[in-house]
């Protein structure tokens, strides 16, 4: 499956239009569910019993139990970093079955695609905006947009986060933002996060802030960490961004690789974790 899946990322295209993104789902123990199809099949191939009996026996989905995977761990892991080493952008998605219809109403309420450009790497060594984005967070930024322009997205709001150990260099940050999302002409709220800012929204007491705000925290549990403060700051949120962390080079580190991307998007609304090879083009102002 693997070499087949490798051999996919290679071949497809059209001409000299090759795609420069994979997408890949989340690797975990839920059932695999075709969202999409069932919603096709409700809305359109109840009319149509030959589209449907060739839609549930042309490429049907693994029904097996969660004890059975066509990949590996090694192999999944392995994938996203073949995936890089040939050029391509990564995103894997993780609770796109739940995602809520959005409604085209013009009296829709307002809600919000929260795009967060620190790495839990980048935040321990309090170097997540340092100056020119790169490309992981030029193409978050770009996807944002893009979904915004889609029919039933357009009353969305964008928000762009970063984070800080300190006032001053926060400071910084924001002005660097803020500038860099008006040149690339992005309507986008900007917000740096302070990374001994107490919790509000999640439930918590006092001792358990106390743990959460500590440096020593933070350095031990980046990818816990900033799940909490995503979570912490959700309102209405109906799709997450986060930077994907690079996958080790070492093969005994998959493992914790997962584990470590699992923590990071834990209980999120849905989200795409992405990680950019490609030079985002853009024309200045």
């Amino acid at each position: 499956m693997s070499h087949a899946i490798a051999t996919l990322i290679q071949v497809s295209g059209l001409g000299g239009m090759k795609p420069n993104t994979i997408v890949f789902g989340f690797f975990d123990n839920q059932p695999q569910q075709d969202a999409l199809y069932s919603l096709i099949k409700k809305e359109k191939l109840d009319k149509d019993t030959k589209l449907s009996y060739l839609m549930d026996t042309f490429l049907p989905m693994n029904n097996q139990t969660d004890h059975y995977k066509d990949l590996t761990e090694i192999e999944y892991v392995q994938l996203i970093n073949d995936a890089l080493r040939l050029g391509k952008n990564v995103c894997i998605t993780r609770y796109f079955s739940k995602m809520e219809k959005i409604s085209r109403s013009p009296f829709q309420t307002a809600f919000y695609i929260d795009i967060w450009l620190a790495s839990p790497e980048s935040i321990v060594q309090d170097v997540s905006i340092q100056g020119d984005l790169d490309d992981t967070q030029l193409i978050m930024l770009q996807f944002a947009c893009i979904m915004q322009m889609v029919p039933g997205w357009k009353n969305a709001r964008l928000r762009v986060f970063t984070c800080s150990q300190s006032h001053d260099q926060g400071r910084l940050r924001l002005d660097v933002l803020k500038f860099a999302i008006e040149e690339l002409r992005i309507h986008a709220r900007v917000e740096v996060v302070l990374t001994n800012t107490p919790l509000g929204a999640v439930e918590t007491t006092t001792a358990e802030n106390e743990q959460y705000t500590s440096p020593q925290y933070l350095s031990a549990h980046p990818y816990q960490w900033l799940n909490r403060t995503i979570r912490d700051r959700l309102f209405n949120t109906k799709v997450v961004f986060c930077y994907l962390p690079k996958p080790p080079a070492d093969v005994e580190s998959y493992s914790d690789y997962l584990q470590d991307i699992d923590a990071l998007t834990d209980g999120l609304p849905p989200c795409i974790l992405m990680y950019g090879e490609t030079e985002v083009i853009h024309a200045p102002q």
